[in-house]
């Protein structure tokens, strides 16, 4: 997906090949979510319900606000961008309330 998202897009047409760069924006995205695991879940199993609920609402509130700032501007660039930086802001501040409320890491 990083290396040749060009080619690995003009499977589906060539018309596809401009969006290149999104798809590179969304995999980097996605690899960090992919990176720290299952976060969520495990504040869900371990009764934290509420710090997931308050992460979930506010990266909901940033997708918002960002989608509707920059998305106008810069296009699906800035929407991949958008996209890209509140799955990764997600996953990480999931990861940290893990850390510091369920296992007590600093």
């Amino acid at each position: 997906l990083l290396a040749f998202p060009r080619e690995l897009l003009a499977l589906f047409g060539t018309e596809y090949g401009d969006a290149s760069l999104v798809l590179q924006l969304l995999a980097t995205g996605y690899f960090v979510s992919a990176a720290t695991g299952s976060v969520g879940h495990a504040l869900l199993m371990t009764g934290r319900e509420a710090e997931f609920a308050r992460i979930t609402a506010l990266t909901a509130a940033i997708t918002i606000a960002g989608h509707a700032v920059v998305t106008p501007v810069f296009g699906m660039v800035g929407a991949a961008v958008v996209a890209a930086t509140v799955v990764a802001f997600q996953n990480l501040a999931m990861l940290y309330a893990v850390r510091t409320r369920v296992l007590g890491d600093a």
